[in-house]
C-alpha cells in the first residue's frame, strides 16, 4: 500500500495535458448546460462531446437528471507531523458500519472517518471521533478540518455525446470510499471511446464488478450488525495471513 498526494497528482496531470495541447482554464465555473453548449461567465462554449469529471457535486450529472441516492460522508483532520503507520479502525461505538483511518504522508497525515449519514447522527459521530483522537493523544486545535460527501450511486457513464467519469459517474467504491483509481481508469477509457467509437471498455466493467461486491457487503453489514462484526473480524484475520493478505487488501482497501 502507498499514499498518494492528490494535489501533486492533479498538477502532474495538468502539466501532461498542457504538453499534449490541452487548454486549461482555471476559475471558470460552468453555470448551466444546453443541448450542445455550456455557459461559462455568461458565455456559451459549444461542444461535440462533453465529459463530466466534476466530482460529487457534478453539474453535468445534475443536467442529465440522475439522482444521488447512495452517499456517504467523510470527516478528516490534516495533522502536521511524522506518522509512520497506516491505520484502519472499525468501531461501532463511534459510528455504524463506518471506519476510521490514519493515512500518513510526508510530514503530515490525514486522520479521518467515513460513514453513512442516513444511519448515524453526524454531530454525535464527530463528538465521538474527537474523543477517540484525544485518547490517541492527537491534538486537533491547529489542524485543518475537512468534510466531504462520497457519491457511489452509479447509473451509467455514457449518455449520447455526454460522458461521466470518476465520482461524477458514481464509480467510487461504496465500502471504502476509494475513488482515485476509478477516476483515472474511467477517464482513460472515456477518452479512448471518444477517439475510437469501436473501443470496448475493459477497466470500467472490472470496477463495476468490485463495486457490486462491496455494495453487497454494505447491504449485509447494514441489515445485520452481527454479520458486520464477523466480516470485519474475518477481514482483519485474512490481512494478517500472507496467503490471503494481498487479495483481502485489494478487496477492502482499493
Amino acid at each position: 500500500l502507498a499514499m498518494l498526494d492528490r494535489k501533486k497528482l492533479g498538477q502532474w496531470q495538468a502539466n501532461n495535458a498542457k504538453k499534449a495541447g490541452a487548454m486549461i482554464k482555471t476559475g471558470s465555473k460552468v453555470t448551466s448546460i444546453g443541448k450542445d453548449y455550456v455557459v461559462v461567465s455568461n458565455k456559451e462554449i459549444y461542444f461535440k462531446t462533453l465529459v463530466g469529471a466534476d466530482g460529487v457535486g457534478s453539474i453535468v450529472r445534475n443536467h442529465l437528471g440522475l439522482k444521488n441516492n447512495k452517499i456517504h460522508l467523510t470527516m478528516q483532520y490534516i495533522i502536521q507531523g511524522n506518522f509512520k503507520e497506516l491505520e484502519i479502525h472499525f468501531d461501532s461505538k463511534i459510528c455504524k458500519e463506518g471506519y476510521k483511518w490514519v493515512f500518513p504522508h510526508k510530514g503530515w497525515a490525514s486522520i479521518g472517518i467515513g460513514f453513512d449519514p442516513k444511519r448515524n447522527d453526524i454531530k454525535k459521530v464527530r463528538e465521538n471521533f474527537n474523543i477517540w483522537l484525544e485518547n490517541k493523544g492527537i491534538d486537533t486545535k491547529k489542524a485543518k478540518f475537512e468534510s466531504m460527501p462520497i457519491l457511489y450511486d452509479y447509473q451509467g457513464f455514457r449518455f449520447g455525446n455526454i460522458f461521466l467519469a470518476g465520482e461524477a459517474a458514481g464509480l467510487t467504491y461504496g465500502l471504502t470510499g476509494e475513488g482515485i483509481y476509478p477516476a483515472l481508469a474511467s477517464g482513460e477509457e472515456v477518452a479512448k471511446i471518444i477517439i475510437d467509437k469501436n473501443f470496448n471498455p475493459i477497466l470500467i466493467p472490472k470496477i463495476l464488478r468490485k463495486k457490486k461486491i462491496q455494495e453487497i457487503l454494505i447491504t449485509i453489514i447494514t441489515r445485520c450488525s452481527f454479520l458486520g462484526v464477523l466480516l470485519h473480524t474475518l477481514g482483519f484475520w485474512l490481512m494478517k495471513r500472507k496467503k490471503w493478505q494481498s487479495k483481502a487488501i485489494r478487496l477492502t482497501l482499493s
